[in-house]
């Protein structure tokens, strides 16, 4: 049997984990803060960061997206 050739598309490398989110509706991700909805102040919510995007979620539900702040 022969393997079969790599995808045209390079597989996109995330990392994941949690942030609980500070009293004034911001989370701190790789020296950046992010905003969040007011409604979550205080919760725990997973992030999802990739080259070019974070996303946030609670409960399975995306809450907010936002392009990397790079330096």
């Amino acid at each position: 049997t022969k393997l079969r050739p790599l995808p045209d598309e390079r597989f996109k490398m995330s990392k994941v984990g949690t942030r609980r989110v500070y009293h004034d509706c911001h989370i701190y991700v790789d020296y950046n803060y992010y905003s969040v909805p007011y409604e979550y102040v205080g919760r725990d919510v997973e992030i999802n960061l990739t080259d070019n995007l974070l996303r946030i979620s609670c409960d399975g539900k995306d809450i907010a997206i936002h392009e990397r702040i790079k330096d």
